[in-house]
């Protein structure tokens, strides 16, 4: 019986022997595998990090670009009002903080993309515009734009821009058309703003129709070159009919009894060229001495595009100027020498005498040119580096005591010819 035994416990020794041995490989397969798993994990993991890490950083360099475009209707409000309200957010790697430029009314967030948005080179060019179909969301801008002649939400917009909240918001109103024409029904709102956006040079932001820029190097001429071949006298382009305080039409007309005026446009159905022909309009406006740059009303500071774009072409007529309130208002913009104006002149038939006489006179005519060898004409000022300034610092920048309404509204800043 103890044989027995004996040899049952050598058996059993044997077996539990044999299942340790498997288990010790069981336990090292496991281990390793258990290795493989975890190094699997941590590559997977370091490969999603790095594919991430470089996305946002992609998407910071664009976002210095452009704003991407918001989708409201899919839940995306408190991504707005975070982006808006966040002192944390940033635009790239350089840790800048992002400053917002509201457009009030989206249909005109087109036409600020093109013209208030382009800071590069600016001493501050860490802003971009955004818009959206919630007006509440202008109190999470630094700066928000109005056009003057907007009629969107004007109920809403006094309520906002009348509001106390955490952030100083700037509210500036944007126009560049006349003050002699009411595009707007809120005249009394407009000392709610902190400041403007337009063409008169006591604007917070002076934007003109055109600018005189020195050139860095000078041109010569000879002496009666820009007289050219030119055989005829002035002319005009009126596609507004209507003026403000003077007949313009009429005006032009009593001119053709002392020199030889064309009128073409839209009032007397006269349009020698397609529009835009260009090739055809410089073959016909390079024959002439002069063209009419004659304002619809006549109106502080405005001075548009009639006048600066015969000074940027290379037609080489002599732009003769109705505007403004004063000549001094074109003196102090314009190259020397550069033009005539109504203003200079006691009648309207001794300014024809004089231009008569121009159109006979090469060398006397080419006088008027002769800014262009020192001078150069930029159409437009697109790069607005101080919105972008008002955007970074808001808070000087409010207003308690505005004069918004004296620069619309003011009667004495437009006269009558």
């Amino acid at each position: 019986m103890a044989y027995y035994l004996e040899e049952l416990s050598g058996l059993t020794r044997h077996r539990f022997k044999g299942i340790y041995l498997v288990y010790l490989a069981m336990t090292k397969d496991m281990k390793r595998r258990t290795y493989l798993t975890l190094i699997f994990a941590i590559t997977i993991s370091f490969t999603v990090l790095l594919v991430y890490s470089i996305c946002a950083s992609v998407n910071r360099r664009l976002l210095h670009v452009r704003l991407p475009p918001i989708d409201e209707d899919d839940g995306e409000r408190d991504l707005i009002k975070y982006r808006r309200s966040s002192q944390d957010f940033t635009l790239n790697s350089n840790n800048v903080t992002q400053r917002v430029i509201y457009a009030w009314d989206n249909s005109w967030a087109q036409n600020y993309q093109q013209y208030l948005t382009n800071f590069s080179g600016c001493k501050y060019s860490n802003c971009v515009l955004d818009y959206s179909s919630y007006p509440d969301d202008a109190k999470y801008a630094d700066v928000v734009l109005v056009d003057y002649y907007t009629q969107k939400n004007l109920d809403l917009l006094k309520k906002f821009s009348t509001q106390d909240s955490n952030f100083h918001t700037v509210w500036l109103l944007n126009g560049h058309e006349s003050p002699g024409y009411a595009h707007n029904r809120w005249r009394d709102f407009f000392n709610d703003f902190d400041g403007a956006i337009t063409y008169t040079r006591d604007a917070l932001i002076t934007r003109p129709y055109g600018t005189a820029r020195p050139l860095l190097n000078k041109k010569t001429y000879r002496n009666g070159y820009y007289a050219g071949n030119k055989t005829k006298a002035a002319f005009a382009y009126v596609s507004n009919c209507g003026s403000m305080h003077y007949d313009r039409l009429k005006l032009m007309m009593e001119l053709g009894k002392y020199i030889d005026v064309d009128i073409f446009g839209e009032c007397t159905n006269n349009t020698p060229c397609p529009r835009g022909a260009y090739a055809c309009e410089h073959k016909l406006h390079s024959q002439y001495h002069f063209y009419l740059s004659w304002e619809n009303s006549l109106c502080k500071d405005y001075i548009t595009e009639k006048f600066w774009k015969v000074l940027h072409g290379n037609g080489y007529y002599i732009p003769v100027a109705l505007g403004g309130l004063t000549l001094e208002e074109y003196t102090a913009v314009a190259p020397p020498n550069s033009f005539l104006h109504v203003y200079n002149f006691s009648s309207i038939a001794e300014l024809g005498s004089y231009m008569k006489m121009l159109t006979k006179d090469k060398e006397a005519f080419s006088l008027y040119n002769q800014w262009r060898e020192s001078y150069g004409i930029e159409l437009d000022q697109r790069k607005v580096c101080t919105l972008c300034e008002i955007a970074n610092f808001p808070a000087n920048f409010k207003s308690n005591h505005s004069n918004i309404a004296n620069q619309f509204n003011d009667p004495n800043r437009c006269r009558a010819l």
